[in-house]
């Protein structure tokens, strides 16, 4: 990527995960979107960060594990779905480009879930609660190549459902659309699931069938609520 911050360290562990079929990831020039790329070059090198899926249900993925239990964490990024040839039949799930974990529970703090219906790609979130029950975010068109802010905050104690995690776009045809965890539940009760790390590519729950490249630049994380605000309009 030309740019990747993760909460102040500039790399992500390329290739963690995957298979010789299913995703494959790698930084390559055809992937830039970013403004600092004109959308389209990257001043002679690689930026941009694209993973393929073949059909299978392999995962691969970057990897970051610099978050050291986060209570607030922001991740912002570019992302194009748009060229994902989902698999016929299958309109539900198609996969998870980006995770954030709590390793030591093994709980996902958010999930990023992209699915398709009528030929419309739509990203939402998934959370969970400290005793695991799940909650998720209504749907955001994902149409084109968009700037993403995921922003999580969890519970100040057990028992206070008072976490939350947001997701709006802040730049590309989208912008403006904000869902949040709160659009059919109130507050998570997360205080036991602060992020400990983050994948993003092919992650899991990949639909059998789905093939072609998505894309992703300029990823940037913060230990705060960052500068995009942080409750949807």
């Amino acid at each position: 990527m030309s740019k990747i911050k993760i909460l102040g360290i500039v790399a992500m562990s390329l290739l963690v995960g995957g298979a010789a079929y299913g995703a494959s990831c790698d930084v390559t020039a055809a992937a830039a979107m970013g403004p600092d790329n004109g959308g389209t070059a990257c001043g002679g090198g690689n930026c941009g960060y694209e993973c393929t899926l073949d059909g299978n249900t392999s995962p691969a993925f970057v990897q970051d594990d610099s978050p050291q239990d986060e209570t607030v964490y922001r991740a912002c990024f570019w992302y194009d779905p748009s060229n994902l040839d989902p698999f016929a039949g299958s309109p539900g799930m198609i996969y998870i480009p980006i995770r954030a974990t709590h390793q030591d529970s093994f709980k996902a703090n958010f999930q990023i879930i992209l699915t398709q219906k009528v030929n419309l790609n739509r990203l939402s979130i998934r959370s969970v609660t400290n005793s695991g029950a799940v909650r998720f975010s209504n749907r955001i068109n994902a149409s084109g190549a968009n700037r993403y802010c995921v922003t999580s905050t969890v519970s100040d104690t057990p028992g206070v459902a008072n976490g939350n995690v947001m997701m709006q776009v802040t730049d590309g045809p989208q912008a403006g659309q904000c869902v949040s965890t709160t659009d059919f539940s109130p507050g998570l009760n997360n205080s036991q699931v602060p992020v400990q790390n983050l994948l993003a590519g092919a992650v899991g729950n990949i639909n059998p069938g789905i093939s072609g490249p998505a894309y992703f630049d300029e990823f940037e994380s913060f230990r705060t609520l960052g500068p995009d605000g942080s409750d949807c309009p």
